[in-house]
């Protein structure tokens, strides 16, 4: 709570404003709870005076699948089925995609940056730690959610 409070007093070099939330694991129990606060979280955000930031936080277990990061909640199965649990989990796109359809088409100003910090092991769906560096990933942000990916 002391990081959110001291967030909330920092100028953001544009309106003075900056806007901060903390969750704890008791609140983010399955992926559900995860888009809700993320979507709260933005929907306090002014839209027409947005920040030039906006950083989001997770701290957690944390599982990569090929190029994708799931942020795992704090009441998801064992993992004694990988499928079970990666549906479980909610990923690095998905929330890309609640930042594109709740922040970036709903404001005028689009020089805003977008930061995601994971605080996260990194382990495979099947429980071994990953021993690959970062698998690359698109910048999902700016991918229409709804056009058909090309490689």
């Amino acid at each position: 709570d002391e990081i959110a409070k001291g967030v909330r007093n920092l100028s953001d070099g544009r309106n003075g404003k900056c806007v901060a939330k903390l969750r704890t694991g008791s609140q983010l129990k399955d992926k559900e709870a995860m888009k809700t606060a993320v979507i709260a979280f933005l929907h306090e955000i002014d839209k027409d005076a947005p920040p030039r930031m906006v950083l989001i936080s997770f701290s957690g277990h944390g599982i990569q699948d090929g190029a994708e990061i799931l942020l795992v909640p704090s009441e998801a199965s064992s993992g004694e089925n990988p499928d079970t649990l990666k549906d479980e989990c909610f990923s690095h796109n998905e929330l890309f995609s609640i930042l594109y359809s709740e922040m970036h088409m709903k404001t005028e100003v689009k020089d805003i940056y977008y930061l995601l910090l994971t605080d996260t092991c990194r382990e495979t769906l099947d429980g071994k730690i990953s021993a690959e560096g970062f698998s690359g990933t698109l910048d999902p942000f700016y991918r229409d959610p709804e056009a058909e990916e090309t490689v």
